[in-house]
């Protein structure tokens, strides 16, 4: 999962910009709410529950960021609770229903069951948006991800010289 690429999380993005620009209902209808949908139960597939701490945390996804793609010494890539990665996944299980709700009740019913997308399934994405885990520096800024503010400061002296 953890090469899992950043423009998968720009797909839903696009589709909901479309819609919001164009008002092209027909395109929601025919292909956008399905591709919501789906992509909103790939995040929700991806959050794992810590029971813990009672949030939900993506683990060993490289966010968008070509510069931290693992941790020092990893043998893998991925980083946990990426800040892009999970503010992204929640705006999906977001957005997913309420383009859901856009739909004529007779092609939203059609997609639902075509989707086998029970009340159980939303219940849940609403759920994983209002308890996934975002990491913040002591000062209450939104960290990169968890473990950055470990990281060794970059050695100044040294990139000038070089």
């Amino acid at each position: 999962m953890s090469s899992w690429p950043t423009w998968e999380r720009s797909i839903a993005h696009s589709v909901y910009e479309y819609y919001q620009v164009t008002g092209d209902t027909k395109f929601l209808v025919e292909y956008g709410a399905e591709m919501m949908c789906e992509i909103a139960r790939f995040w929700a597939s991806a959050a794992r529950h810590n029971a813990e701490l009672d949030r939900y945390e993506i683990r060993g996804m490289m966010g968008p960021d070509e510069y931290h793609d693992r941790y020092p010494g990893a043998d893998q890539p991925g980083l946990d609770n990426n800040a892009y990665t999970n503010l992204m996944a929640v705006w999906v299980l977001c957005r997913a229903p309420e383009v859901l709700d856009l739909l004529p009740a007779d092609r939203r019913a059609q997609l639902r069951e075509k989707l086998a997308l029970g009340d159980e399934e939303l219940a849940a994405w609403d759920r994983i948006s209002r308890r996934m885990k975002l990491v913040f520096h002591d000062d209450g800024i939104l960290s990169q991800f968890e473990g950055y503010s470990e990281l060794e400061e970059l050695d100044w002296e040294g990139y000038r010289k070089r």
